[in-house]
């Protein structure tokens, strides 16, 4: 993609960032495709789901995954405030706690798996770039999606630079961010075409530079 290209020629070098620490394999798959939906229009295809959950080599604990998943979004849909949606893990294992009427041993079995597998999402959510730990003290998490956080970051990386800025500037900007630190190249280049769609952002045809709109 013209971003990986010039993000990569630049300088000869590169940052160390999604491609190498996080982020998704080249060619993608079922969870690559759910990841870059929920980021871009915060919903889940239900085929998808189905095909990534009912794969061969699928782990146990991605019902849970997809389930998370799904919560966080709605409540990201819903929100009166255009804030990233905000959970910590204690919320998330008092939500999911397994019925008071379970007996001592089979409730300890419930709580230890159920611990394990929202360990295991968080972990996949964090290393998609979909979550983020914010604060590790209060243990807050917040969901990453392109409306909420990456529109406004591109637009501050833009911003009072009235001569334009390099695609792969723009990527330096964002990824040098601890928050968009495995967040794939590529959800960089759509999110700028959205923003060239929605004519927020316009590009020179000579120079290849990005520029916020002037408003007349």
């Amino acid at each position: 993609m013209e971003l990986e290209q010039k993000y990569y020629s630049a300088a000869g070098q590169h940052n160390d960032t999604a491609a190498e620490t996080g982020g998704f394999a080249q060619g993608g798959g079922p969870w690559e495709d759910i990841a870059t939906e929920a980021f871009f229009s915060l919903t889940i295809d239900p085929s998808t789901k189905q095909e990534f959950v009912d794969r061969r080599d699928g782990d146990p604990r991605d019902n849970v995954l997809v389930e998370t998943l799904e919560i966080l979004l709605l409540q990201q849909r819903t929100s009166s405030s255009k804030e990233a949606t905000s959970i910590t893990f204690r919320d998330q294992i008092a939500a999911l706690e397994p019925d008071a009427t379970t007996n001592g041993d089979a409730l300890a079995i419930n709580k230890n798996q159920m611990i394990r597998a929202l360990q295991y999402t968080f972990r996949k959510l964090r290393r998609a770039g979909l979550l983020f730990l914010e604060d590790d003290e209060a243990d807050l998490h917040i969901l990453l999606s392109f409306e909420s956080v990456m529109k406004p970051a591109l637009l501050h990386v833009l911003q009072d630079h009235s001569l334009g800025r390099s695609i792969a500037e723009i990527a330096d900007a964002i990824l040098i961010q601890e928050r968009f630190k495995f967040v794939p190249l590529r959800w960089i280049e759509t999110s700028l075409e959205y923003l060239l769609a929605s004519r927020l952002v316009v590009q020179r045809e000579e120079s290849r530079l990005f520029f916020i709109r002037q408003k007349n």
